[in-house]
């Protein structure tokens, strides 16, 4: 136009049905990051132009799930608040996001960007796990120097399960659970119950075994 050119890069994503939503929010993310970096590749880099067929769902979902993303990315509180920016976006074009499956999966690409954020499976440097406390005797040992309530992480000897909490009791026995170390945090395996962080162990077996300590019924 006008004897200039312009190189233009063309994203498509093909499984995303008319009305309906991905199988798996993690492959349209990943769309979006690339439309990010491609977006801000340089200077000059123009507007990003999305469309479907009505340029409504599917492309609703896109610029709400974008905006959403960037908003956790850089921390801001209101990422969260998908629905006060739907409306938003709704004064602008209006019934934007077809569906309530639609509303949801925006939700579900949040989701799947701040969960890996608060998981922390890197125990082996948290002041309370002792890599060096590997028998039962060192366990009690140290436990019992520091007194009933006391807690620490350390090597299971159980086959299959890599970390064992160890809670010291009033009656000067040493409360065992054996930990499964996972992808998404770490699985009791008395209970089977997920936690993305030792902190949350803690906080989540408070009730179950510190409490109970300290009022002699373990």
């Amino acid at each position: 136009w006008g004897g200039k050119e312009r190189q233009v890069t063309h994203l498509r994503f093909i499984e995303f049905p008319d009305h309906g939503t991905p199988e798996d929010p993690a492959d349209f993310t990943a769309l979006i990051e690339v439309a990010h970096i491609r977006g801000e590749s340089s200077a000059t880099a123009p507007p990003i132009v999305v469309h479907c067929s009505a340029g409504l769902g599917r492309t609703g979902v896109f610029v709400a799930a974008s905006i959403t993303l960037r908003r956790a990315l850089l921390g801001f509180p209101s990422c969260t608040d998908v629905l006060e920016l739907m409306l938003y976006l709704r004064r602008q074009r209006a019934g934007l996001i077809q569906t309530k499956d639609q509303v949801l999966f925006v939700h579900l690409c949040l989701l799947g960007l701040l969960v890996p954020a608060f998981v922390d499976v890197a125990y082996e440097t948290k002041p309370f796990y002792h890599a060096s406390l590997d028998s039962p005797a060192a366990v009690e040992a140290v436990l019992a120097d520091r007194g009933a309530g006391s807690f620490l992480f350390h090597p299971s000897s159980t086959p299959g399960y890599p970390l064992t909490l160890s809670v010291f009791t009033t009656n000067n026995t040493v409360y065992n659970v054996d930990i499964e170390v996972v992808e998404d945090g770490f699985v009791m395996a008395d209970d089977g119950v997920l936690f993305h962080s030792l902190e949350e162990v803690m906080e989540g077996r408070r009730d179950e075994l510190v409490d109970p300590i300290f009022k002699g019924e373990i």
